[in-house]
């Protein structure tokens, strides 16, 4: 997987919760740039994919 896949997801992420927008339209916007940027994974799999990613940031922030 590409890193900058996984950046742009968590991004888009992180910036649509920033700005105010709720978690499960903000997850499905970060899905949906995982599979634009890598049209090969299967829609399960990028859902997984970035619940992971965005799980690992929320304790990376929640540690600090």
């Amino acid at each position: 997987m590409p890193v900058d896949a996984r950046d742009a997801s968590v991004r888009a992420y992180a910036e649509l919760r920033r700005r105010g927008r709720p978690d499960p339209a903000a997850f499905e916007a970060a899905v949906s740039v995982l599979r634009c940027r890598c049209p090969e994974v299967a829609p399960r799999e990028a859902r997984f994919l970035v619940a992971d990613w965005i799980g690992d940031g929320e304790t990376a922030e929640s540690d600090a």
